[in-house]
Parts: structure tokens; sequence; C-alpha cells
């Protein structure tokens, strides 16, 4: 038997439980954030973290954002790494493509400036 649908889209850190849509809406609230992405990355140690994607429209100031989540989330839940990106990987019904999201975080922190989408 094979089950198939919707993947599971809760994050898992620290014990902490949270969706992601969730954690993505309370940045994208902050000031400059268009659009925002979150992704539990391993670590060098193997331990999940909290990766976030960030399209800007206009200058965001990291340390104002980190103190933004610092206040809202909890600590398993700060943001590990903040990255910039041009844009996020998207189905055609405008949903976040979360199965590409890890290979998108790592290209976009590895410096790569062109990341394809298709």
């Amino acid at each position: 038997m094979v089950v198939s649908g919707r993947e599971n889209e809760v994050l898992n850190l620290g014990g902490d439980k949270m969706k992601p849509d969730t954690v993505e809406e309370m940045l994208a609230a902050f000031k400059g954030v268009d659009q925002a992405a979150v992704v539990a990355m391993p670590n060098n140690l193997g331990v999940d973290e909290l990766w976030v994607l960030i399209v800007p429209n206009a200058p965001v100031d990291d340390k104002a954002l980190r103190a933004h989540c610092e206040q809202r989330l909890p600590p398993s839940y700060w943001p590990a790494r903040i990255m910039t990106v041009e844009q996020l990987p998207r189905t055609q019904n405008g949903k976040i493509e979360r199965h590409r999201l890890k290979d998108f975080a790592r290209a976009s922190a590895a410096g790569q400036t062109t990341i394809r989408l298709s």
C-alpha cells in the first residue's frame, strides 16, 4: 500500500512544533519583508535549526529582524541564518514549494546569485 497526499508541514525544532506558515506570516509582517520562507536545516552536529529566506521590498535591518523573532518565537525558532533572495520557489498556484527549500537555501548560503526556480 502507498499512502500519498500532502506532506506534513510542521517544523520540529528542539521539541517545539510549529507550522512554517505561522513563522512566515510573522516574518512577512516585519517592515521591509515582502515574502518569507523558513526551512529546518541540519547544522554541523546534525541538529536542525531554522533558516529564513526573505524577499525584501525595502532594506531590512537584520539585527532588528532577529529581535522581532526573539520577541515572538520560542528560542528554538530563532533564526540561525537569514538570507535575502530575489524570489522563492513557488507552485503555479503561488504556494511555496517546500520540498525545494533546502536546496534553495543551500544555494543561497553558498552565495549563488542565480538560483534556478524551474
